[in-house]
């Protein structure tokens, strides 16, 4: 009875270590995936508004007043 109680903590403390990195590990990795695609998308949106205050800037009306 005192092996299988043992056996069973043992088996209990490692599942519970497994499963939390797991957890942790998937949670990290998707934060990730979310903060590359965040920044791709805020550095699209910077580099259209570049485009369109530089067109803005040279046009004609803009470069005669």
């Amino acid at each position: 009875m005192i092996v299988q109680f043992i056996v069973m903590t043992g088996f209990y403390f490692f599942t519970k270590y497994e499963l939390t990195e797991n957890i942790r590990q998937n949670t990290i990795d998707s934060m990730q995936t979310i903060v590359t695609e965040r920044s791709t998308i805020i550095e699209n949106y910077i580099q259209e508004r570049e485009t369109y205050l530089t067109a803005y800037s040279r046009a004609d009306d803009t470069v005669n007043l």
